[in-house]
Order: structure tokens, then sequence, then C-alpha cells
């Protein structure tokens, strides 16, 4: 009987498991372009106000770039991919008004390839990763960034 409690008592001061790091990294990356104030970054000059949504982002999506993506736009030098570090975040709604946060999705340039992030309106992860559902829909933009053209 005592090994019996001994093992319950064992079992009970195990450490919790560690946190998922994807949905560590996924919560950072929310955190890092909050801080960074994305609502005042630069809107795509094809997509320069709340439009009609598409797909699974809202009724209605605002989408924002980084300094990144900004500066190789206005140095207009002929570019085939967007350029590592590059961040597009939108705003995705369920109205016009923008009152009514339907998600956040942010999309990053890694290691050569996009890496995605969703998020539900209380800023739990969907998705995070280099995920096939976002890369079917993406591949149709200049390097899978739909709002804007590469500098040709």
């Amino acid at each position: 009987m005592s090994c019996t409690i001994a093992l319950v008592l064992l079992a009970a001061c195990d450490p919790p498991p560690a946190p998922d790091p994807t949905v560590a990294q996924a919560a950072a990356l929310l955190a890092e372009v909050r801080g960074a104030d994305y609502r005042s970054w630069s809107r795509p000059p094809e997509w320069p106000e709340r439009t009609a949504g598409r797909a699974p982002h809202g009724a209605f999506t605002d989408v924002w770039l980084d300094a990144t993506i900004v500066s190789a736009i206005d140095r207009g030098d002929p570019i085939e991919a967007w350029p590592e570090g590059s961040t597009v975040v939108a705003d995705g709604w369920h109205d016009a008004a923008g009152e009514d946060l339907a998600a956040i999705q942010i999309m990053r340039k890694r290691d050569g390839a996009w890496w995605w992030a969703q998020y539900a309106d209380d800023d739990t992860p969907l998705v995070w990763g280099i995920s096939l559902a976002c890369t079917h829909c993406h591949q149709a933009g200049h390097d899978f960034v739909r709002t804007v053209e590469l500098p040709e």
C-alpha cells in the first residue's frame, strides 16, 4: 500500500509538460508585431484601405507591410522574391467599420520560406508554421504575397 501512495505522490510532483514551442513562437510573433504598432505600418499600394475580405481572413480585411517590404518596393529594383524578414499583417473583420475582429493573420519570410500564423479574436493561435492551407491560396501571389506585386 505504501508503494501505491509513493507512486501517486511522485506522479503528483512531476513538473507540468513544457508549453508547445510553436504556440509560444506564435504568441511571441503576435506580441512582436503589436509592439511594433503594426497598424501604423504602410498599406499595400494596391490595397490602401479596408477591403471586402477574401477566404478565411474575414468579411473585411486590413493589410499592413513592414519596413522590409516597403524598402524593397521603394528601391524599385527588380526582385524575384521578398527579402528575408519581410512581414505582412492582416486584420480580418466581421464588419466594415472594423469594430468586430474575426482574426489576425501574420506571414513572415524566415529561412527562405513563408511562415504563417493566424489568431482568433482572443489571440489564441490557430495556425503556425508552414501551412499548406495558407500556401495553397497564397501561391497565386507574388512570392506568396497577394496584396502587393514584386518590383519589376
